[in-house]
Parts: C-alpha cells; structure tokens; sequence
C-alpha cells in the first residue's frame, strides 16, 4: 500500500529541487545581454560624373541623321578675330626712325609694326594714314615714352585718318603702333610722319651777387642751340659772363659767351649742340656780382626731316 505522504514530499523534492543549506533555492534569473550598438547608415562612397556621351553631335554627326550646316561666313569671321587676337597679343615688328619717314604695313600678314622715334618736349607730331589696295582696317596708336597710349585712331577703305593734336610733354623716344582690325586683310597701311618743332624760349633772368641762373634744355639728336640772347637793362656796369652748359649724363661744359661791342646790355652765347637725348641744363651767372634783371631768347635749330620710307618686315 502506497504511503500518501511519502509520495507526495517525493513530489515537491521533483519540482522545487533538492534541499541545500536547509532551505530552498528561489529560481535563476534570466540571462542578460549587452546592448547591441545602433546600426549606422552605410557609408556614401563618391563616385566619378559619367563620361560624355559619344556618338551624335558631339561624334560629328546629328543622331537623327539629320544634315548639319556648316556657317562658312561665322566660321571666316571667327578664324579672322583669331588671326586679330594673335596680331594684337604677339610682339610687334619695331623699327626706329625719325620723324618725317613715309611708313608702310602690309596688312594681309596680320602682323603688328612699331615705329620708334625720339622727340624733344613741346613738339607737335602729325600723322596722316589712308589704306592702299584694298579692304582692309587698321588702328594707329601713339604712345609716350612711359609706355601710355596718349592718341589712337581706327584708319578705315577710302577714309584718310589724321593723329595731329598731341604735343609731346616729355623728352623721350615715342612709339607709333600699327595694327591690323578684324575683316579683310587686303590692303596696305600707309603713313607718313611729320613733326612740328617747339618756338623759341624767352625766359626772365636776375642776376646777382656772381650765382648762377639754371635753365632746362631738351636735347635730342641733331638738335642745337643755334643762339642765346641775353637782354640787360643799361646804365650799369658792363657784365662778365659765365655759362656753361650739362648734358643729361652729366658732363660740363663751357660756353663761349661775349658782350656784343657798341651795345654793353647784349650778351650772346655760341651755338653748341644738344645731341644726347634728354634735359640739359644751361647755368649763366655775372662775375661782376652786380644786380641785374633782363630776359634771355634761347633760339633752337632742329633736325631736318628725314625721308626714308620703311616697310615692315619680319626678320
């Protein structure tokens, strides 16, 4: 016969498990895990743009088969603004002159000429320009000894173009540039060059206690001063003279000088050459240390025009 109570302390040791310590055992909690990271986005990995298409227009044909059109006139007018952009920006063909040369650019070369000459301050210059056979145009530009283009003018078929207002501010050697203009490149441009020389200088001088009195002369060559007048009041003491004259790289020289006999108030000065370009300087004084106050006329003789006719080549 089964013992009821013994089957059933059998039955709690079952399920509750054996007894430790003398008492029983609560149940195992749960295994626990560390939390797991946030997935992140993937990663944008850059990529290059696609190649250009190939084929179609950018093969040299319309995908449609359609016939493409050639502008032959835009395709003349941009190989023209070309042929320009390479005759401005390259180094033009330089000859050096003198005023009064007949000047000639062929044009169809669309090559750029300069044409370099020296002048004295107070000059005025004139230009005078045409196009010869054919249809071509072209730009005349003066420029100044520091490189600034002072006077400019477009020289257009059957027009005659005229640079005649400009008078040099300094002494120097002056640049005329000659350039072709987009269009037809036909044609000669033609130019001649004439100078107009400054007037005679009147300057007012006092003189006193034996110090000098410095004036400024421009010197170019073939330039001279043909004559000095110096002009004093009468009823003093005959003067004494001394002068002499500094060229621009700095040599002295002295310059004869005399009273003129029979009229003691009139001293002159020989003529002596000014042919370094650029300013010298005249120094007069009067040894007899009196005061006096007069005028003096510097007269000048200048370079005869030259006649040369220059065609611009490249060499």
């Amino acid at each position: 016969m089964i013992d009821v109570v013994s089957s059933c302390s059998l039955l709690a040791v079952l399920v509750c498990g054996a007894p430790g310590g003398g008492g029983i055992q609560p149940p195992r909690p749960a295994p626990t895990f560390p939390r797991s990271a946030p997935a992140s986005p993937p990663s944008v990995v850059p990529t290059s743009p696609p190649p250009p298409p190939t084929g179609g227009v950018f093969g040299g044909h319309d995908p449609l088969d359609r016939k493409l059109r050639v502008d032959r006139d835009r395709l003349r007018e941009l190989a023209d603004d070309q042929a320009n952009d390479v005759a401005r920006t390259a180094t033009p063909i330089v000859v050096a002159g003198a005023l009064g040369d007949r000047l000639a650019l062929d044009l169809s070369k669309r090559a750029a000429a300069a044409f370099e000459f020296d002048a004295v301050r107070g000059t005025r210059f004139e230009f005078v320009a045409r196009i010869d056979g054919g249809r071509a145009s072209g730009t005349m530009s003066l420029c100044d000894p520091g490189g600034v283009v002072r006077a400019e003018v477009v020289v257009s078929p059957g027009r005659v173009a005229r640079l005649d207002a400009f008078v040099a501010t300094s002494t120097g050697t002056y640049r005329l540039e000659l350039r072709p203009q987009p269009g037809d490149a036909r044609g000669t441009l033609l130019v001649s060059t004439k100078a107009f020389a400054p007037a005679d200088v009147v300057e007012t001088v006092t003189l006193a206690d034996g110090r000098p009195v410095a004036f400024t002369l421009s010197g170019v060559r073939g330039r001279s001063l043909r004559s000095a007048v110096l002009r004093m009041p009468s009823g003093a003491a005959s003067p004494r003279p001394y002068v002499d004259l500094a060229s621009p790289s700095g040599v002295v020289v002295r310059v004869a000088s005399r009273v003129v006999e029979g009229d003691p108030t009139r001293i002159e000065l020989d003529a002596v050459a000014l042919d370094e370009l650029g300013e010298w300087t005249l120094r007069i004084a009067d040894l007899s240390r009196e005061e006096r106050a007069g005028s003096l006329t510097l007269a000048f003789e200048e370079q005869k025009p030259g006649r040369k006719s220059i065609e611009f080549e490249n060499p």
